[in-house]
């Protein structure tokens, strides 16, 4: 609005004053990632695989345990079924209120104990939030690696950052090639 053709004083201090754009708060971060890192098999890992559960169905023959050969059997139907799976792509976004996985999965702060950033030479890096239950603590969310200093700064604000160390069965699924 102007006055006989003169801007306000309000609005030309505003047009003279330089922004620093270090200052402007984000206010969420959002991004799209594999729900896992894919790890295409080769026909010498399915060799593999049925040669284990041979031997395991072969001893649980030999112990009479028959339920266990059963179970091996399934199991390894289970893992020919998912071993060429493809990951989902998510999107997740952090904001001021906590995390959040695609549209029906959030994580407030009050939930969340810590976070860690996992740093991998190949693929994504794994944003890892500790969370206040008793079962399945961990959860484990990739991110690019150009934006892990800026999320890192971001969760710094809202819930401590601690070492959380890989879990026993993600040590097992990556030796597995899962």
């Amino acid at each position: 609005m102007t006055l006989r053709g003169r801007k306000p004083k309000n609005i030309i201090e505003a047009e003279n004053k330089t922004t620093d754009l270090s200052e402007i708060a984000i206010s969420d971060i959002s991004w799209h990632a594999p729900e896992y890192e894919y790890s295409p098999k080769s026909s010498m890992w399915y060799w593999v695989s049925v040669f284990l559960a041979l031997i395991l169905i072969i001893f649980a023959i030999w112990q009479k345990n028959f339920l266990f050969a059963v179970f091996v059997f399934i199991a390894e139907l289970i893992v020919f079924a998912v071993a060429d799976k493809r990951p989902k792509i998510w999107e997740f976004t952090i904001d001021e209120k906590g995390v959040y996985i695609g549209k029906n999965k959030f994580y407030p702060y009050d939930q969340l104990e810590a976070f860690d950033v996992h740093i991998n030479e190949v693929g994504h890096d794994q944003l890892v939030l500790k969370i206040k239950k008793k079962i399945s603590p961990i959860v484990a969310i990739n991110i690019y690696k150009e934006e892990r200093e800026k999320i890192k700064e971001f969760l710094k604000k809202y819930i401590p950052h601690e070492q959380i160390d890989i879990s026993f069965g993600d040590i097992i699924s990556k030796l597995m090639g899962f």
